[in-house]
């Protein structure tokens, strides 16, 4: 069945995703392309070395990877022409003094890699927590208070015109949270980036845009948070949601709340300076020791003769400063994953991901249950308290921004007391009429007409000759034996034999 019921919440793409033999990526609104995804198969297949200069891979990311290793690479010929330049016979040198410079570095590197592979881990976790915990628990509950709104209001709300408020009201509440995601993305950028482009986007408008910005950057997300908790109690009173599902609501909100706090705990509490600092230290001078040394042996090397021994200890040289100072420069990126780093989160696309999501709820709910509906299958048995609800709000279809008009409510009818019937029984002594109502109780299996006669014959012996009020109140007290029958029993606890 086809509807109006979609939303469309101005989410696109600023250009098709681009393919390349590895991964995939996609340029944000700054212009900056993003790795979405990349082919952990083909990177095991090919090889790092045919990937090598490939975007995204530490020797493409930053320049500073090349300028750390220039250091190394002179470090490492200063030393070569030490031993080049003795004049002694270099036999002594490597006798006497290589095995001191040797044993040196081998304690530098034997606690090395414990202490900044501790580092690397810590960092990959802060990264990983801020996506999960943080971006990830952010995009989960919009889609959970979209999914939560709709499924009772697609159900509540038959009028047309009721359900295509509530889609207007659910739209702006999600925009509200996919602005909340780009606002994180911001406070990374600096307190004065603009937000200019969450109007072109279609999440804010221009009032609500001059209002966010009156407000501290690192605010911004928890006041959109705070809008979309007051227009979903809005909805939750329109659908005459019990209050009792407020819980579950604001349960919601606390826990996207919850996720923009871990971002700024993780972004504004960085790890602490000094063991930063000694990190940074300890990477530097292990590179450095290594490059002294491995130019020492080559120096020797070449003296000797040995070019097998030259090849090794430049090898040595390539290879593990290289990786020090890559892990190292991942690390500074990881810090910071909300910038416009290749590497970086991709927010368009999280942003893409969400608002896919919604609409689809909003949309296929809605044509559920015109379907179910059309072909009675809604509501179920025992579901009358559906029918009861009061009639929906009558929307008004201008624009003069006019309040809503509701009807008033409809006075309650069940088992109502006939006038007539009222004033025969407060003509009847109590216990007289409470011993009728007992005995109208032990008649089960009698049908209401036979009731309805045995209680007039009842009236008549009585003297009460009055035949229209005997007739109503017979009628009544007919109508409670009926509905008293109705009521289900209480459930019998297991092992006590039910009362008779």
């Amino acid at each position: 069945m086809n509807t109006k019921d979609g939303m469309d919440l101005g989410i696109r793409r600023t250009s098709e995703p681009k393919h390349t033999m590895l991964h995939t990526t996609t340029a944000g609104y700054s212009g900056k392309h993003k790795i979405i995804r990349y082919d952990f198969v083909k990177l095991v297949n090919i090889g790092p070395f045919v990937t090598f200069m490939m975007k995204g891979t530490v020797f493409n990311l930053d320049k500073n990877l090349w300028i750390n290793m220039a250091k190394y690479l002179v470090l490492f010929g200063i030393s070569a022409l030490f031993v080049a330049a003795l004049t002694d016979d270099v036999t002594s040198f490597k006798e006497e003094s290589m095995p001191n410079i040797i044993r040196a570095a081998e304690n530098l590197q034997n606690f090395c890699p414990f202490l900044f592979g501790l580092f690397v881990s810590l960092s990959l976790g802060r990264w990983w927590t801020m996506r999960c915990d943080g971006i990830g628990c952010c995009a989960d509950y919009i889609t959970n208070i979209c999914c939560f709104l709709t499924a009772n209001a697609a159900r509540r709300l038959p009028r047309e015109e009721d359900w295509q408020l509530f889609v207007s009201v659910q739209s702006r509440i999600c925009r509200y949270g996919l602005a909340s995601l780009n606002c994180i993305a911001k406070e990374s950028r600096g307190p004065h980036a603009p937000i200019d482009e969450m109007v072109t986007l279609g999440l804010l408008t221009e009032e609500e845009k001059t209002l966010l910005e009156s407000v501290e950057p690192h605010s911004r997300a928890e006041a959109l948070w705070c809008w979309m908790s007051a227009l979903s109690s809005e909805v939750m009173e329109m659908v005459k949601l019990p209050p009792p599902n407020m819980n579950m609501l604001f349960t919601h909100i606390r826990n996207g709340l919850k996720g923009v706090h871990v971002i700024h705990q993780h972004m504004n509490t960085q790890l602490p300076f000094p063991y930063v600092h000694m990190i940074t230290l300890l990477v530097n001078v292990h590179n450095a020791v290594v490059a002294m040394v491995s130019g020492l042996k080559f120096g020797v090397a070449v003296r000797e003769g040995r070019p097998a021994n030259c090849v090794v200890e430049i090898v040595q040289l390539i290879i593990v400063p290289t990786m020090y100072q890559g892990l190292l420069q991942i690390c500074m990126f990881l810090s910071d994953p909300f910038g416009d780093d290749i590497i970086d989160f991709p927010i368009l696309e999280y942003m893409l991901e969400v608002s896919e999501d919604c609409k689809a709820i909003c949309k296929n709910t809605r044509e559920m249950y015109l379907d179910r509906w059309a072909e009675g299958l809604s509501p179920l048995p025992n579901a009358a308290i559906i029918a009861k609800l009061p009639k929906p709000v009558h929307v008004n279809a201008g624009k003069d921004g006019a309040e809503l008009e509701r009807p008033p409510e409809p006075p309650p009818a069940e088992l109502a007391v006939p006038p007539s019937a009222a004033k025969a029984a407060s003509e009847l002594p109590g216990a007289l009429l409470s011993s009728m109502m007992s005995q109208v109780e032990r008649q089960g299996g009698n049908t209401s007409l036979s009731s309805e006669v045995h209680l007039k014959a009842a009236f008549a012996d009585l003297g009460f000759s009055n035949s229209e009020s005997v007739s109503e109140l017979s009628k009544w007290l007919v109508d409670v034996r009926e509905h008293i029958a109705k009521i289900p029993p209480m459930p019998t606890p297991q092992g006590q034999k039910p009362a008779k």
